[in-house]
This record gives C-alpha cells, sequence and structure tokens, in this order.
C-alpha cells in the first residue's frame, strides 16, 4: 500500500451509509474484480439512475454494480 493510501476496507467504511442511501441499493462489500480488489455495491436492478448516482470509482477503487433479484440472496445482506 502506498503511504497515505487508504485501505479499501477504510474507503467502504467511509463511503457505506451513502451508498446504502441509495434507493434501491441494499449492500455492499469488498470483492474482485480483473484479479483487483472492488467495491460491489449489490441492487434490486441495475437502472439509469442508479448507475448516474454510484461512481465507476470510490478512492482509488473499482466500483461495480451487482444486481440480485432474489429475495434470499438479499437477505443475506440485511
Amino acid at each position: 500500500m502506498l503511504a497515505g493510501r487508504k485501505t479499501i476496507t477504510q474507503v467502504l467504511a467511509h463511503h457505506k451509509a451513502w451508498l446504502l442511501a441509495v434507493p434501491g441499493v441494499f449492500g455492499a462489500a469488498i470483492g474482485t474484480w480483473e484479479r483487483e480488489p472492488c467495491i460491489i455495491v449489490f441492487v434490486e436492478r441495475e437502472t439509469p439512475e442508479i448507475r448516474r448516482r454510484i461512481p465507476p470509482s470510490l478512492g482509488g477503487f473499482a466500483v461495480k454494480i451487482e444486481a440480485t433479484e432474489s429475495p434470499r440472496e438479499r437477505q443475506w445482506w440485511a
């Protein structure tokens, strides 16, 4: 890790509350994309509004939107 750069855990902790406040978002977690750590934002449905409100990166880490319409999968993140 570079000096002064926050870890992905710190970045997610800093941004999680406002991510969860976006209508349709029900979870956020750390994952991987193309072998790099990323922030995954779980949504009921990916919509243009969600794509507009969720940035492509936070703190230098990619953000990926994952649509999950299954109630069982949503319960896991509650």
